[in-house]
């Protein structure tokens, strides 16, 4: 199976195994103890994905649940595991935007402190990572706005979220594949 493939999978599989720990909620529902379990699951499913490119899973999941954890603590919630409290979608795009790219390079800095050594110009990471989660999440929370509107069932926010996360991880896993090829050259 390529990396790619690997990795959409592996994270998305971290985000349905976090929803056993982090209830999905509105921004302050979400604490900073669940935003950090959250972010060490999915740090952990993403880590077993780069073992043998890049032997660093302590400090993957470490780095991973810590700007999690950070991100729920300041009040801008676990992006990953919160939805906005508006149904109107033109503010959900416009938030997840802007929050989606704050949190996208909230955890891409802290990856990028593992990452430094392993792919050239780690700074492309935080970058990309910024501008893939500002893309994934405005596109996750519109999409859960229109399923709970259709449903009227708050478990459209999840879907929402879960496409979220499926979004970033694409983009991110092709990312830091490409980067990973750059390295090895």
């Amino acid at each position: 199976m390529s990396f790619w493939i690997e990795w959409i999978i592996a994270t998305f599989l971290g985000f349905l195994l976090s929803l056993f720990f982090v209830e999905v909620g509105e921004i302050p529902d979400v604490t900073a103890v669940s935003g950090a379990i959250g972010g060490g699951i999915i740090g952990l499913m993403q880590g077993l994905v780069l073992l043998g490119r890049a032997d660093r899973l302590r400090e993957w999941i470490l780095v991973n649940a810590i700007a999690w954890g950070i991100m729920a603590q300041v009040g801008l919630g676990a992006m990953g595991w919160v939805a906005p409290r508006t149904d109107f979608f033109v503010v959900r795009l416009t938030y997840g935007l802007v929050w989606g790219a704050i949190a996208g390079g909230i955890s891409g800095m802290m990856q990028g402190f593992v990452l430094r050594n392993v792919i050239p110009f780690a700074y492309l990471w935080v970058i990309l990572n910024a501008l893939s989660w500002g893309f994934s999440l405005s596109l996750g929370w519109t999409i859960g706005g229109i399923v709970r509107s259709l449903t009227h069932l708050y478990l459209g926010e999840a879907i929402g979220l879960g496409i979220a996360w499926i979004c970033s991880s694409a983009i991110m896993g092709f990312a830091l594949r490409g980067l990973l090829d750059w390295g090895d050259r």
